[in-house]
């Protein structure tokens, strides 16, 4: 549900008058369907150059820094903050307790500032926190800056999937938000090569394997953040300099069009109500939580898993690779098919 501003409408877009409607009228929403332009396809490649890799970067790197600690276990994390089982397990929660209650919150704020200034912002201010956690000396420490690491990062999933549902058709999501998520794959992935080579780190400057693995992560992340200040376009109508004059009336055209006839609508809780009461929402709910449920867990206690079968602790880092990279593929191609036969709910199940 999108709130919609009289001077600024959320999606950056010119104003669409509304139409009224009655409650027994029917709508043929082919009426409101403007054919696909052939330069359309120019267009799309235009703006996935532009916007995907970008926002593909940041939230790999943002998977990359709420797992990593998997990996520091391995090298030594709960030795060195003599840390129990119980402890390292509530750190690794603490983190969701913060990622939910600020997700809302982070997003009305996007919506305030503009993806180019708090996306940017947050990502900043998630790698200082994943810096600092190279410094921790205590389970108290650990925990405090897994909470903040969770307020910080929570705005960056929706406030991408938002971002680009502000220069794509609806029926053009499904795909590019797919790559997006692919890149927690590709996180688990690149994480665990990426962990096994920092780690090899352990005693320069006398520091230990495991925090030079916050130290050089949060460092990235801290660096790329900076530059996605100059990477990230806000919305088609600021006119940004990788398209056209005819290309932003274009994307602008396209998404007014695919609105349809309800875009007029302002704010209201009523609207707020229909959303708790639609039963879809719940059982969307419920899926999402059956799919990240497993892959989280996967994703943080995998290396320990793989550590328990007999392999050391440099090479049980490498190992965690394999599945990631499966699971990319399968990700992509899933997504593919699933848009090729417009077909969601077999997908879904399979």
């Amino acid at each position: 549900m999108t709130v919609v501003d009289d001077n600024h409408n959320s999606i950056g877009l010119h104003t669409i008058q509304p139409i009224t409607v009655q409650e027994n009228d029917t709508i043929k929403t082919d009426q409101y369907k403007i054919p696909d332009d052939p330069h359309d396809k120019k267009l799309l490649r235009k703006l996935d150059l532009h916007l995907i890799p970008t926002m593909t970067l940041l939230y790999l790197l943002s998977y990359l820094d709420r797992v990593n600690i998997g990996q520091a276990k391995l090298d030594g994390l709960m030795e060195s903050l003599k840390l129990s089982s119980a402890q390292y397990n509530a750190c690794l929660s603490v983190f969701f307790i913060t990622y939910v209650a600020f997700e809302i919150p982070s997003n009305l704020v996007l919506k305030k500032l503009r993806p180019s200034r708090w996306i940017p912002s947050i990502m900043i201010a998630w790698g200082i926190v994943m810096t600092l956690m190279g410094l921790v000396h205590s389970y108290g420490g650990l925990i405090a800056c897994r909470l903040v690491l969770g307020a910080a990062e929570s705005g960056l999933f929706p406030g991408a999937v938002f971002y680009l549902s502000s220069w794509y058709k609806r029926r053009e999501l499904s795909w590019r938000i797919s790559i997006l998520f692919s890149a927690a794959a590709l996180a688990g992935a690149f994480g665990g090569v990426l962990a096994f080579g920092i780690s090899q780190m352990r005693g320069i400057g006398g520091q230990e394997g495991w925090r030079w693995i916050f130290y050089i992560e949060g460092i990235m992340t801290v660096v790329v953040g900076v530059a996605a200040f100059f990477l990230i376009n806000d919305f088609p109508s600021d006119r940004p300099k990788f398209l056209t004059e005819e290309e932003c009336d274009r994307t602008i055209t396209r998404l007014q069009n695919d609105a349809g006839p309800g875009t007029g609508e302002h704010f209201s809780w009523k609207q707020v109500r229909a959303a708790f009461l639609d039963w879809k929402i719940y059982v969307f709910c419920l899926c999402y939580i059956a799919i990240t449920e497993p892959f989280y867990s996967l994703s943080l206690v995998s290396p320990t898993i793989v550590q328990g079968l007999g392999f050391r602790s440099y090479r049980a880092q490498l190992m965690t690779t394999p599945p990631y990279v499966f699971a990319f593929f399968t990700t992509m191609t899933t997504a593919y098919f699933s848009d090729r036969y417009t077909r969601r709910a077999i997908f879904i199940m399979s």
